[in-house]
């Protein structure tokens, strides 16, 4: 596999035919709110995020529950890199925990600026693949498993594709 790294930060990798194909950066995290978030609060923290997404190309999905965040970022590496140190230097949130930072060949929310759902832990039973989350300590369990959180993210995006979140 050959790589190479485009102007603005754009990995490219070879593919079987000889040719480059573009390769996207995706990071999961989960991180923890410093103060409970008020309904006003995450939707000024959402107009923010969506606003900058928008301008330089990010696609994502973020998960709000009882204080954890927990997000999936995709972009060019130089946006995402750039987004993830906004994202630490934040006062909102703490406890940052990268659970993957991968390229991967297309982005899994290619529709969403900055997809969103808010949970509280007693209605995450009724919401496919979140059955064993039972307290909020459970997020913590769910915050180690990478592949997991995000085949839970990627299960609301496939149900709610073409919605707007």
């Amino acid at each position: 596999m050959n790589l190479a790294t485009g102007r603005a930060g754009v990995t490219m990798i070879r593919d079987s035919s000889g040719g480059f194909r573009r390769m996207f950066r995706q990071v999961l995290y989960h991180s923890r709110a410093t103060r409970e978030m008020s309904a006003e609060d995450l939707r000024d923290l959402l107009t923010e995020a969506r606003d900058l997404n928008q301008t330089h190309g990010v696609t994502g999905l973020l998960f709000y529950i009882e204080r954890h965040f927990i997000q999936c970022i995709e972009g060019t590496q130089a946006d995402i890199g750039q987004l993830v140190d906004n994202i630490l230097a934040d006062g909102r949130n703490t406890a940052f925990s990268v659970l993957f930072n991968r390229d991967v060949p297309a982005r899994a929310f290619p529709d969403w600026s900055m997809g969103y759902r808010a949970f509280a832990v007693d209605d995450l039973r009724n919401e496919p693949g979140f059955h064993n989350i039972r307290t909020a300590a459970d997020l913590d369990a769910l915050a180690t498993a990478g592949n997991v959180a995000f085949d839970l993210m990627r299960s609301f995006y496939t149900a709610n594709a073409g919605r707007s979140f």
